[in-house]
């Protein structure tokens, strides 16, 4: 019903997509038969002079990673989406970056953004074996990812995978190896955060034995094996990169326990959107109506961002033109949006940092003996403490 009100009522692309996250409360799920119809019939229609996006529908958090993208298609793809989201540009940015090896940091930072990782599943019902997990950070542990895992699973029982640029034909998943496609089906919706993970990408020894044992090589194309295959989506077997199956294909070892000890006060979020949820450390006076959490006013960074900051603090945002090292530092107002913005002077972050022989790029963080360095605009700055002995060490 929501669908049909809002293709009747709204005309751009741009506003549709909008309504339509607003009204079914979650972001567009590729593997949703409705958004699959949608953005696959789209066709944006080209204005015969391009305006600049108006600057309150943009969005300086998902802005703010652009600067971490190594190539220039995954850089300006990206400033599209921040800008003016619409679903081209997102089939292009899945298509080109999501899965680039390069693009590491680039895709971790607007999963930080997008899906932060949260304290504690419970309560599905499809991906049981993720539930009762307290003490485990999941970016994504909610009812639509949930019913995206069941969706992916009905949709790889038609024998393909469906990449943005590959299909992968299997056997049927529902006799060869069900239980381990499920895990990874809730692996890539339900996204447990690891050390260094992105929480999207299983590990390569896991996807090469599921591939080798149900990939349809009938169907494959020429040169096509499950090692290329993995190479592409999965290349990494390090357990704090990627996301080692064996952990989900059994209940927690809770059980159903109820733990009382770890609680959650923020997750899910209790608060309105405008606001930030923060535990309750210090108590209530009035201890009969003292809530483990406390809302405090905050600013979206743009009227198309979801990410929220302290209404008081100073930020850091890109400027409106996007130009790579260019910022302004804006004020979060009482009115919940960013204020009295003052531009700073622009930095070349093309400037990399020579230290001890080795190329450090601008914004890297590292170790030279016991002190933290960063690479400013290729001035290195240090931390001053006095070091016993004489070690270099690299991080970034």
């Amino acid at each position: 019903d929501a669908c049909r009100r809002i293709l009747h009522t709204l005309h751009t692309e741009h506003e549709i997509i909008e309504g339509l996250i607003s009204e079914c409360g979650s972001q567009p799920l590729p593997q949703d038969p409705m958004w699959q119809c949608f953005l696959g019939s789209a066709h944006p229609l080209s204005p015969p002079e391009e305006e600049p996006p108006h600057p309150a529908k943009m969005d300086y958090a998902k802005l703010h990673c652009c600067s971490k993208a190594n190539t220039s298609v995954c850089r300006d793809t990206c400033k599209e989406i921040s800008t003016h989201w619409g679903s081209q540009t997102w089939q292009d940015f899945d298509q080109h970056c999501e899965y680039n090896l390069v693009e590491t940091e680039l895709i971790t930072c607007l999963a930080d953004v997008r899906e932060p990782c949260q304290l504690g599943c419970k309560d599905l019902t499809y991906c049981t074996n993720f539930n009762n997990r307290p003490t485990e950070l999941f970016r994504s542990c909610n009812v639509q990812s949930d019913q995206g895992a069941m969706n992916d699973m009905k949709l790889w029982s038609n024998g393909t995978i469906r990449m943005p640029f590959m299909n992968i034909p299997v056997l049927d998943i529902r006799k060869c190896l069900p239980d381990m496609w499920k895990a990874v089906a809730c692996s890539l919706q339900i996204k447990p955060c690891h050390s260094k993970s992105r929480g999207s990408v299983i590990c390569k020894s896991d996807c090469v034995d599921i591939l080798t044992k149900c990939g349809d090589r009938k169907r494959f194309h020429e040169g096509q094996t499950p090692e290329r295959i993995c190479e592409l989506l999965s290349p990494i077997d390090d357990p704090e990169r990627c996301i080692p199956l064996h952990r989900y294909l059994m209940p927690s070892s809770l059980g159903d326990s109820i733990v009382e000890e770890v609680i959650h006060p923020c997750n899910p979020n209790p608060c309105s959107s405008s606001n930030i949820c923060r535990v309750n450390r210090k108590g209530c006076a009035d201890l009969s109506s003292c809530e483990p959490y406390v809302c405090e006013p905050g600013c979206k960074l743009g009227e198309a961002s979801e990410f929220l900051v302290q209404q008081g603090a100073r930020i850091q945002v890109p400027t409106h033109a996007g130009s790579p090292g260019c910022y302004e530092v804006c004020v979060c107002g009482p009115s919940g949006r960013l204020e009295n913005c003052v531009e700073m002077p622009c930095v070349d972050t093309d400037k990399a940092c020579i230290v001890e022989g080795q190329r450090k790029n601008h914004g890297s963080s590292f170790q030279t003996d016991c002190n933290t360095c960063s690479c400013f605009s290729g001035e290195t700055i240090c931390s001053t403490r006095t070091c016993l002995g004489s070690s270099f060490s690299s991080d970034g």
